[in-house]
């Protein structure tokens, strides 16, 4: 497995995120590096993700992980869209703080914590 780079802790709530980068090169390894890392992270409420793999036409991939649909995987992928990165898999790992966020604070936890990870690289 490649080396994950780690963000700073966001806390929202009571609920920590931590977002993690990792190099990923096709969308096989990706997945089944996504799923190696939650079976590592047992504690964790959620662990989301998104990559994007170089090619015509560009490979992407994305999971909320038991979250509401669209706000937790889209904000991270939206994140990679916009800044037109490939070759990358973004992790949020989520430990639930005992109170529920709404979609609008989700959605921004996920993608802060997505953004504090990838200033890490």
């Amino acid at each position: 497995m490649e080396i994950a780079k780690t963000g700073p802790r966001i806390v929202v709530r009571k609920s920590v995120f931590i977002g993690s980068v990792i190099p990923v090169s096709d969308e096989k390894t990706a997945r089944e590096l996504a799923k190696e890392i939650k079976r590592g992270k047992r504690k964790a409420a959620h662990i989301a993700f998104a990559f994007r793999i170089a090619g015509n036409p560009v490979k992407e991939g994305m999971s909320d992980n038991g979250e509401p649909r669209g706000t937790a995987g889209l904000p991270i992928l939206m994140l990679l869209r916009y800044r037109q990165i490939t070759d990358i898999m973004i992790t949020v790992t989520r430990y639930w703080g005992g109170t529920k966020l709404g979609p609008g604070n989700l959605k921004r936890a996920y993608r802060d914590a997505a953004l504090k990870a990838l200033e890490t690289v």
